[in-house]
């Protein structure tokens, strides 16, 4: 994996893994990926890459459809609450039930006649 904020690169537009993480040290604040890649996998390379001390926890994950549109509509949701690098100081539990309630959103498909 090159770059982890390339997380969502390759991710199939219909499918993948939305989870939320949280860091040892910062914990008043999350971050939201969007991946195919597991979320073990992409914390052990999370951690590996920024050398940063202290560990992830993954408090949140559900396999959906589109999950870049779903961490989009979350990210949007939390634009007051922005941290530098793609945190959000936002309690644990919001951020679980709106990956919940994003994630289970039934996409409205227009026809263009």
């Amino acid at each position: 994996m090159g770059n982890l904020n390339d997380s969502e690169e390759g991710l199939s537009a219909s499918s993948g893994n939305l989870f939320v993480i949280q860091h040892s040290i910062m914990k008043s604040v999350v971050k939201f990926v969007s991946t195919n890649q597991s979320p073990e996998k992409y914390v052990t390379e999370l951690v590996n890459n920024t050398r940063m001390p202290g560990s992830y926890a993954i408090l949140y994950n559900t396999y959906c459809n589109q999950p870049n549109d779903a961490k989009d509509r979350i990210m949007h949701a939390l634009r007051t609450s922005a941290c530098p690098n793609d945190f959000y100081e936002v309690d644990t539990q919001i951020a679980i039930n709106m990956i919940k309630r994003e994630s289970m959103r039934i996409p409205v498909i227009y026809d263009a006649e």
